[in-house]
């Protein structure tokens, strides 16, 4: 399997955030080490519930990630998973990094200074309109607008 479907495989399942990911990375060394290892191997870890395990190992997870993927390819869509030598040193750094960054454009900007906007999941027309200025403004300046593309104004 190659690591990036494992790693959207991974991404795709319901309640397996960047702690939990990086827990199970960790203990089994790799991405690729965890899926050989098998669902019981996982399940003994006790870093997700059965359930999520289940939910990993399953035929309906495997099809999700794989859509992913050709979704991606189709759209010139760049899949950074967390070994990559593209995914940003800095973000690396933090308590629980996003296993998967889905980048579309030139990666090489990720190594450039870049600020986030982050707002409510529900904002006003105003609130859009502001945050749309920072990003063109601060992005006129240099700086590399980045999003989480949570509900939002993130979006």
């Amino acid at each position: 399997m190659d690591s990036r479907l494992a790693y959207l495989r991974l991404v795709a399942t319901n309640g397996i955030g960047a702690i939990s990911a990086k827990k199970l990375l960790t203990h089994f060394g790799n991405i690729l080490a965890l899926f050989e290892a098998g669902a019981n191997a996982v399940a003994e870890t006790s870093v997700i519930p059965l359930s999520k395990v289940e939910e990993l190992f399953s035929k309906e997870n495997l099809k999700t990630a794989e859509d992913t993927l050709l979704f991606c390819q189709k759209n010139s869509i760049q899949i950074l998973v967390f070994e990559d030598t593209r995914y940003p040193p800095l973000l690396k750094e933090i308590d629980s990094p996003p296993p998967v960054l889905f980048v579309k454009g030139d990666t090489s900007v990720l190594s450039t200074p870049q600020i986030a906007i982050v707002g409510t999941r529900k904002p006003t027309r105003y609130g859009m309109r502001v945050a749309e200025e920072f990003a063109y403004n601060l992005s006129a300046l240099g700086l590399v607008v980045t999003s989480g593309l949570a509900l939002g104004t993130d979006t």
